[in-house]
């Protein structure tokens, strides 16, 4: 791949998430685990990071269906209803 096709890929990969301090996510070995958002950043090659972690190796538990959220989470929302 020639550096011009390389440019216009990564122009063309870019991706927007909805993501804020305080939100939830669920990460660990099997992405099970919840764990507050406190810092986002970039590593060194560039990619973003969740509290010192890749964000591809995360889930946004806002976007997440009902039935794949944290038990906690569900439990807050049947008592919030």
């Amino acid at each position: 791949m020639n550096t011009k096709s390389k440019q216009l890929l990564t122009q063309l990969i870019e991706l927007t998430i909805d993501l804020s301090l305080g939100d939830i996510v669920l990460g660990g070995k099997w992405k099970n685990k919840r764990m507050v958002v406190k810092s986002l950043g970039t590593d060194d090659l560039g990619q973003p990071t969740v509290n010192g972690k890749s964000l591809l190796t995360v889930r946004v538990e806002k976007t997440l269906p009902d039935e794949k959220k944290s038990k906690e989470t569900r439990e807050k929302e049947e008592k919030s209803s």
